[in-house]
């Protein structure tokens, strides 16, 4: 299972009338650029942290591995590349997810063999600080880490004895040296995958996504009042929220656009969700007429503002949000990647 390829370069259907009671447009307010950084594809999620600093794994190398890992400060004026080449043991192991660490590093979550993962940890200025096996029979797809230093880890184990189950996904805490603490329940998450490969997903999971698909396509976000949430991809999620030590505190339901659109994204910042939706021209066809931003209240799960943007020079590719302004990556005239924040026109 890989992560979703995305380009910087997104067709979008320019001129696509907003509807009746429209969402508040977005304009762009500020254009950073990145230093030293051209424009090139990546691999979804991209991810951020407090400070406002950006993470996103780029595909330097072949899609599969993917690589290395772009820490992009706030304001773009520094660049900090994580690399998995700099290991003697594991520069051709396979990257599944990262996740930014206390102290302004990361932690890669990575495939060596088929059975085999290990956590890499890389202090803040890009050196690798440990190398360890990751314990379990839990084959990960997502990775955070809280403040205490244990990490929240997504993924799946095999269905063991069972004829009809061929895995079932868990969500389990670790130490920061990778040993197994315990493994989460989450009540009317995803359901396991029948042996004849076609999804069984309950709740409002999308029923037309497999569910490979379901699982590649979540992610997990560390925020800033200390929980992490995990983003299964339906068009109302459901948003686990997990607090240190590995408690889940709720489970949201997103109340999605009236319009056909699909959950692309999300990021968490002072008590609130932004979540991407993306409206497509013809609904599954490659066109995006829109971006829709939704902002729910991470407690209640309220809807507090909804957002659109049609402009091709925003693009599709949301990265962090800050409470007040919303940020994207994008490609400049001159093929440099840029930060574009974002708000209300």
């Amino acid at each position: 299972m890989t992560g979703l390829r995305l380009l910087l370069s997104v067709a979008f259907l320019c001129g696509a009338s907003l509807a009746q009671n429209a969402p508040l447009p977005l304009a762009i307010k500020t254009r950073l650029p990145v230093q030293s950084e051209k424009a090139q594809g990546f691999v979804l999620p991209i991810k951020s942290d407090a400070d406002g600093n950006i993470y996103l794994r780029v595909n330097e190398r072949e899609v599969v591995r993917g690589g290395p890992v772009l820490k992009i400060a706030a304001d773009g004026s520094k660049v900090i590349r994580y690399d998995l080449a700099k290991s003697r043991e594991l520069s051709s192991a396979q990257i599944v997810d990262f996740a930014p660490t206390s102290g302004g590093g990361l932690i890669l979550a990575v495939r060596r063999t088929r059975d085999q993962f290990y956590l890499v940890r890389f202090d803040a200025d890009g050196t690798i600080r440990s190398e360890v096996r990751l314990e379990g029979d839990i084959a990960p797809l997502q990775l955070a880490e809280f403040g205490t230093g244990e990490l929240l880890i997504a993924g799946t184990k095999a269905g063991g004895d069972s004829a009809e189950i061929d895995s079932i996904p868990t969500v389990a805490l670790y130490t920061h040296r990778g040993q197994l603490i315990r493994t989460l329940l989450l009540k009317e998450d995803l359901a396991p995958a029948e042996k004849s490969g076609r999804a069984t997903p309950s709740g409002s999971i999308r029923q037309d996504r497999t569910f490979e698909d379901a699982l590649v396509l979540s992610s997990l976000h560390s925020s800033d009042d200390g929980n992490i949430y995990l983003m299964r991809p339906g068009n109302s999620g459901p948003i686990f929220v997990v607090s240190p030590g590995g408690r889940i505190v709720r489970r949201i339901t997103l109340e999605p656009p009236r319009r056909a659109s699909y959950l692309g994204a999300m990021a968490v910042s002072r008590r609130r969700i932004a979540a991407k939706y993306v409206i497509n021209r013809d609904e599954g066809g490659p066109q995006i007429a829109s971006i829709v931003l939704r902002v729910f209240d991470s407690d209640s799960g309220k809807l507090l503002g909804e957002y659109e943007h049609s402009d091709p020079s925003i693009g599709s590719a949301f990265a962090a949000y800050d409470g007040a302004e919303f940020v994207f990556l994008a490609a400049d005239d001159q093929g440099r990647l840029n930060l574009l924040h974002v708000a209300p026109n």
